[in-house]
C-alpha cells in the first residue's frame, strides 16, 4: 500500500472516530432533553452527566443545572448554571436563569467582571495565536535593527509598543480563559 493511501486511510479513520464521538455526545444530550421534557429528571441527570463527560459544553451544564433545580438540589443547580455562564458569559439566557435561581435561594451576586468578559471574547486558540505572533514580532523588531546596526525608526518603535501591549494582554487572557474552561 502506498504512503498516500495509508495517509488517506488514517485521515479517514480519524474523521470517522471524531464524527462518532460527536454523535454520541449529541445522542446523550438529546436523550437528556427528551427525558427532561417528559419530567424524568433522574434519567435526564444521567444523560446530561454522560454528555458532559464526553464533551464539556455550556448547554449541557445549563440543562443539568435546570434538572438539579427540578430535583430540589439548588446548590448543584447554581454550580452547573455558573459553569454554563463561565463558558458562555455573553449568553443572556444562562445569566437570567442563574440569577433567577440565586434569587430564589436568597443569593445575590454581581455581574461578571470585565476581565472575564474580555477573556471570553476570543477563543483560547485565538489568544494563543495573538500571544505567539506578538512575541515573535517583538523579537524581530528588537533584534533586526541591532543586527543591521541601525537605529529603530518611529514605525518599528510603534510596532514594538503594539507587540508588547498585545503580548501583555494575551497571556493573562489565555490563562483566565483556560481556567474558566476547567
Amino acid at each position: 500500500m502506498s504512503l498516500f493511501l495509508r495517509t488517506l486511510a488514517l485521515y479517514s479513520l480519524t474523521a470517522i472516530i471524531a464524527l462518532a464521538a460527536s454523535s454520541e455526545t449529541t445522542s446523550h444530550f438529546q436523550s437528556g432533553i427528551e427525558s427532561y421534557q417528559n419530567s424524568e429528571y433522574e434519567i435526564a441527570k444521567t444523560q446530561f452527566t454522560v454528555a458532559l463527560e464526553l464533551e464539556k459544553t455550556a448547554a449541557a451544564h445549563h440543562n443539568l443545572g435546570l434538572v438539579y433545580f427540578k430535583l430540589n438540589a439548588p446548590a448543584e443547580a447554581v454550580w452547573q448554571l455558573e459553569r454554563a455562564q463561565l463558558l458562555e458569559p455573553f449568553n443572556a439566557d444562562y445569566r437570567y436563569k442563574l440569577e433567577t435561581v440565586r434569587q430564589e435561594l436568597g443569593l445575590f451576586a454581581g455581574s461578571a467582571k470585565w476581565y472575564t468578559l474580555a477573556s471570553a471574547a476570543l477563543s483560547s486558540k485565538t489568544w494563543l495565536i495573538l500571544a505567539t505572533v506578538s512575541f515573535w514580532l517583538l523579537l524581530a523588531v528588537v533584534i533586526l535593527p541591532r543586527l543591521r546596526e541601525t537605529k529603530a525608526n518611529i514605525g518599528l518603535k510603534a510596532l514594538r509598543g503594539i507587540s508588547i501591549t498585545v503580548f501583555i494582554l494575551s497571556i493573562p487572557s489565555l490563562w483566565l480563559h483556560q481556567r474558566l474552561l476547567q
